[in-house]
């Protein structure tokens, strides 16, 4: 597929997506996006960082793949790459192998490091054990069960034994696979007469890291390759880390022959982080960006977020508001940024917050009689906006800003919906306060 082919493609792709997604997510996480690659087993995605490279993987991984299946009748593998260098050092091999297709097969992210885990005593076993695995081999145990609860780290420790493993024998054969990705090649290869093939692929690895395994349920015919390569691999003395919600004997949907052979591993749990080890995360993170966080917020995030992946979800759209808006970081703008898109509607309140904290001013000025544009043209958009997601009258509206006519209401309405169509710099504030708004 030529460089316009890729274009005209992804353009498609994303015209698929934006009947999907919230308003202003296309400008936010789309603009700087295009195809590198893509055939039958793998599709290459350019983004401009790894943080959109996370966001996209965390939320839109299933979403694209869906499209790209409907539009090709194939299922590739989707990959992010980017450009900008790793804020810490990795493994050389690691480093290296980055954009190569032999990495992408790994599906290893480089990042996902040992050095880059903050422990505590609610993950402290898993982290221990984990590491001993990578180091040791076989000689310490063929099998590693890791479970918790969604978005406690689960998949960073299956990356970080990768990387640790890669990096101390870098002609070991290492692969990540979640359930979902074993899932549909291996469909693809019963439909299409390739299971042999499936299955030597790999039954030679040396460790196979297996994602969300309860994800198989209902699965019969995946539980049961599943098993063959689980066998094989026991067998052959090569080793599995495998995690899931749950300890193997309550998983649920799963053959007997599964759960057996999975309690036979050392079985590790990662339990809640408490506040402490969540602010901690909180700064680690915030010392790979040009971030500074003040400890307010720092507090606020850890308290908002009751695991790590949400408050590194929080932690990503946070520092790519900023490098789009550059603004300071504000405890305003931080509860704006975290609120809960599935709680009530947009309202008033809301949208005076939004505004004042992206066009840095304060909620008192926004709402001020003041006339110089730094406050005029934020009042504006804001009254625009509180018309169009209210329902408020313009009456009712002019009260909240400090009492104004319904006339000037009026006035800043029409002023902003005419304008918005003509400079491409306030119809893309309005889309990013919008999206800030959720």
């Amino acid at each position: 597929m030529n460089t316009l082919k890729k274009k005209e493609f992804w353009d498609q792709i994303v015209a698929s997506l934006s009947s999907k997604l919230q308003k202003g997510d296309l400008e936010i996480w789309f603009s700087r996006t295009s195809l590198k690659k893509l055939d039958d087993n793998m599709a290459i995605v350019d983004v401009p960082n790894k943080f959109v490279a996370t966001w996209l993987r965390d939320n839109y991984l299933i979403e694209l793949k869906k499209i790209i299946k409907n539009l090709t009748g194939t299922s590739p593998s989707i990959h992010f790459a980017f450009q900008s260098p790793p804020p810490f050092q990795t493994s050389s091999h690691a480093m290296s192998s980055l954009s190569s297709e032999s990495a992408l097969r790994q599906r290893l992210n480089p990042l996902m490091t040992f050095n880059a885990l903050t422990t505590g005593s609610c993950n402290r076993f898993a982290c221990t054990s984990a590491q001993a695995l990578a180091e040791h081999g076989h000689d310490r145990y063929a099998l590693l069960y890791i479970y918790s609860k969604a978005g406690l780290g689960k998949t960073h420790l299956l990356h970080a034994i990768g990387n640790h493993r890669l990096n101390k024998d870098p002609s070991c054969l290492v692969r990540y696979l979640s359930s979902d990705a074993f899932s549909s090649e291996a469909t693809y290869a019963i439909h299409n007469e390739k299971l042999d093939f499936f299955r030597e692929e790999y039954c030679n690895l040396d460790l196979l890291l297996f994602d969300d395994i309860h994800l198989l349920a209902h699965r019969e015919k995946t539980q049961e390759e599943f098993l063959f390569i689980f066998n094989s691999l026991l067998s052959r003395k090569k080793q599995m880390v495998v995690t899931a919600d749950v300890p193997p004997n309550r998983l649920r949907n799963m053959s007997s022959e599964v759960k057996s052979r999975l309690g036979w591993g050392l079985l590790s749990n990662i339990e809640t982080p408490d506040q402490k080890l969540k602010m901690e995360i909180i700064r680690a993170k915030a010392l790979e960006t040009p971030m500074d966080i003040p400890e307010d917020v720092v507090f606020f995030l850890a308290n908002a977020s009751s695991d790590t992946k949400s408050l590194i979800k929080s932690l990503i759209k946070l520092e790519t508001y900023l490098s789009i808006s550059d603004r300071k970081i504000t405890m305003s703008m931080v509860k704006t940024l975290t609120r809960d898109p599935g709680g009530d509607g947009i309202g008033l309140e809301d949208i005076m917050n939004t505004a004042a904290g992206y066009f840095n001013i304060s909620v008192a000025d926004l709402a001020s009689g003041k006339k110089k544009r730094l406050y005029a043209y934020p009042r504006q958009v804001a009254m625009y906006m509180a018309r169009v997601h209210t329902g408020l009258s313009f009456k009712d509206i002019g009260r909240s800003f400090g009492n104004k006519d319904h006339s000037t209401v009026i006035y800043a309405v029409k002023r902003i919906e005419r304008l918005k169509e003509e400079e491409k710099k306030i119809g893309k504030d309005i889309k990013i306060i919008e999206s800030l708004l959720g």
